[in-house]
């Protein structure tokens, strides 16, 4: 099972990659770590910081881009997780819950292409405020 947005944002090429991961090393999941550099602002870097801390301190563990849309992982093990999110509460409700089953996750650095709001970038503020309790709610219910 893995997640592509539709934004062009991220390398296709990359998921052959996660692919051979996923089939050779014994892991749970591969994770997309988006190649950020010097490519997004401010604001993103620190919301991504938040939420790796935020996830560090509910779980004990984070991954280095937990927002990222890339992930991977065998399809009977996805529908353990028992996915109810949707829109940007996927990402972070699927690293949730493979951080509290302890799966073994390994992070790839992947190519990232950003977009901005003038060319249909989506999320914003209140996603981010509902990434961030939907965390809280997450650690705190069965």
């Amino acid at each position: 099972m893995i997640v592509e947005d539709a934004d062009s944002e991220l390398d296709p090429q990359d998921i052959l990659r996660m692919l051979h991961i996923i089939n050779t090393d014994k892991v749970d999941m591969v994770a997309g770590s988006r190649l950020l550099r010097d490519k997004v602002n401010f604001v993103t870097k620190l919301a991504r910081f938040i939420t790796r801390i935020m996830l560090f301190i509910c779980f004990g563990r984070s991954i280095k881009d937990p927002l990222c849309a890339y992930k991977l992982c065998k399809l009977n093990s996805f529908k353990s997780l028992h996915i109810e999110s949707e829109r940007f509460g996927l990402e972070i409700e699927w690293v949730v819950k493979a951080l509290k089953k302890k799966w073994k996750i390994k992070e790839l650095d992947i190519e990232y292409f950003p977009r901005g709001k003038k060319d249909g970038k989506k999320i914003n503020l209140k996603d981010g405020i509902d990434i961030m309790s939907q965390i809280l709610r997450l650690r705190f219910n069965k």
